[in-house]
C-alpha cells in the first residue's frame, strides 16, 4: 500500500495546473510565454489558434521548451486575464 503515495506526488506535480494555473508560470516566463503567443498569432494572420498549431510554433528556435502544462498554464492565466479565450482547443485573442 506504500504504492498510492508515490502516484499522488506525481499527480500533485500536475493538479496544481488545473487547480491554482497562476502559481504555476514565473511572471517572467509568462511575458516570455505572451511575446511568443503573439507571435504565433501574427504568423498566422489570425484571430484565433488551434492547441496543436500553438503547441508546435510556440517552440520553434526557443532553447527553453514550453511544456503543455506551462503551455495550458499560461492559458489559464491569460484567461483569467481576459487576454485570450480557450475553447475546444481552439485559443482566440480577446
Amino acid at each position: 500500500q506504500a504504492g498510492p503515495p508515490k502516484p499522488a506526488k506525481s499527480l500533485r506535480e500536475e493538479e496544481p495546473m488545473k487547480a491554482s494555473s497562476q502559481a504555476e508560470l514565473s511572471a517572467e516566463r509568462l511575458k516570455e510565454f505572451k511575446s511568443s503567443l503573439f507571435a504565433v498569432f501574427q504568423s498566422a494572420h489570425a484571430q484565433s489558434v488551434k492547441m496543436k498549431t500553438l503547441m508546435e510554433d510556440i517552440n520553434k528556435g526557443r532553447e527553453s521548451r514550453f511544456t503543455e502544462p506551462d503551455i495550458r498554464a499560461a492559458l489559464a492565466r491569460m484567461q483569467d486575464d481576459n487576454q485570450v479565450m480557450v475553447a475546444d482547443d481552439i485559443i482566440f485573442l480577446i
